[in-house]
């Protein structure tokens, strides 16, 4: 799976940042919403959507820029 925290969105009246992708025939393309990044269980819950067999997360954290 690879998540793009920079790609930014739109579609009629939805809009958001972010897109996870899979190489995996059957995993559709899923858009983040702000309301995905509100605490760490929405963030797994956005996570494990698109998936049919649940995963299990170990760690949900974000990179930030320190310099």
């Amino acid at each position: 799976m690879f998540y793009d925290a920079g790609y930014e969105w739109e579609d009629a009246k939805l809009h958001g940042r972010g897109v996870l992708k899979d190489n995996q025939c059957d995993v559709a393309v899923h858009l983040a919403m702000e309301s995905d990044r509100e605490s760490k269980e929405a963030a797994r819950a956005f996570l494990q959507a698109p998936y049919k067999m649940s995963m299990r997360l170990e760690a949900i954290y974000e990179l930030t820029n320190t310099g």
